[in-house]
């Protein structure tokens, strides 16, 4: 079953079996997992899919954290393949390496932690609760991913992996970036990245007008089906919300949105293997409403427009 944790990937140079390289590897990921026991820790070479690259290209795509094991060597080609693939995402990441490892020129800007030396680790699981220790709180300090915008937005990526049941996937479905404003728009101070979109929206229904929920909500599950259908570029660029969620006047969040319409507005996608990256703005549409025979509100865009997503 998928795990309910937030995901860290780590990057590493694994080595052959019984190597010094996989010893020292196996080392720091147990130190990963000893500082950081709230997470899911995984490496690639423990990921289920059949399919490394793509497995690994979603994990570096969607983990809400991604650490970088330099080694005693930081110029391995595939560690730094896959660092350069996480920084292009501008998410978390954070390197780690021994006192003697020298970090690359275009990597010293990057947050990196050093640990001792292998041969001055202790044996046994306890030995260096210390180090783990620094590690998990450097993993904490970095876990602050959001989208630089003024506005409500948000990535989500929807998981697709073969094989998986339904349950699985919705579960794994997750926020992977938000701005501060869309995390007051959910009701989230603590953040929603890697957060499951299902529970997010299953908190989100307690405070939307009834009426209105059923219709925004088949709308959203359409509008996701024909995207993932889409023949052309210009088949998903005519995919667009009309129904907006409202929420309650007396709903028990926020005074500022009590009241509100909201329209999730997708600007942005990327259809992969396994996965499904959207990039949504939450729209304010409170002054664009029109209601139709079903009772419910929908977007009318011939109404004067509000600055989108603000919030007052």
């Amino acid at each position: 079953m998928t795990s309910q944790k937030p995901k860290i990937f780590v990057i590493s140079q694994i080595g052959q079996a019984d190597s010094p390289e996989r010893t020292q590897a196996d080392d720091v990921l147990a130190l990963i997992r000893q500082g950081a026991p709230e997470y899911d820790v995984v490496r690639a070479d423990e990921q289920e899919e059949t399919k490394i690259t793509d497995a690994m290209l979603k994990s570096l795509t969607t983990s809400q954290v991604v650490v970088t094991y330099l080694g005693t060597d930081a110029i391995n080609p595939n560690v730094m393949f896959e660092t350069g693939y996480r920084l292009a995402t501008g998410k978390p990441i954070l390197l780690i390496g021994h006192q003697d490892t020298t970090v690359p020129f275009d990597l010293q800007d990057i947050r990196h932690y050093k640990i001792p030396n292998p041969e001055d680790l202790k044996a046994g699981p306890n030995a260096n609760l210390n180090t783990a220790k620094g590690i998990g709180d450097e993993i904490r300090a970095i876990d602050k991913a959001q989208l630089l915008s003024p506005y409500a937005a948000a990535e989500i990526v929807v998981d697709l992996t073969p094989g998986k049941t339904q349950e699985e996937r919705a579960a794994n479905t997750i926020f992977t970036m938000a701005s501060p404003l869309a995390e007051t728009l959910f009701n989230k101070p603590d953040g929603l990245t890697g957060l499951s979109i299902h529970d997010v929206l299953n908190d989100l229904e307690d405070h939307v007008v009834k009426e209105q929920w059923q219709a925004f909500h088949d709308e959203q599950t359409s509008l996701i089906g024909r995207l993932l259908f889409s023949k052309t570029e210009n088949d998903a660029t005519n995919i667009r919300a009309k129904v907006p969620f409202i929420f309650r006047s007396d709903a028990k969040i926020s005074d500022e949105i009590c009241g509100r319409a909201f329209l999730a507005l997708m600007y942005n996608y990327n259809l992969r293997e396994q996965g499904l990256c959207l990039h949504v703005l939450y729209y304010d549409v409170s002054a664009q409403l029109e209601k139709c025979p079903g009772g419910h509100f929908v977007f009318n865009e011939e109404a004067p427009a509000a600055f989108p997503g603000q919030l007052n």
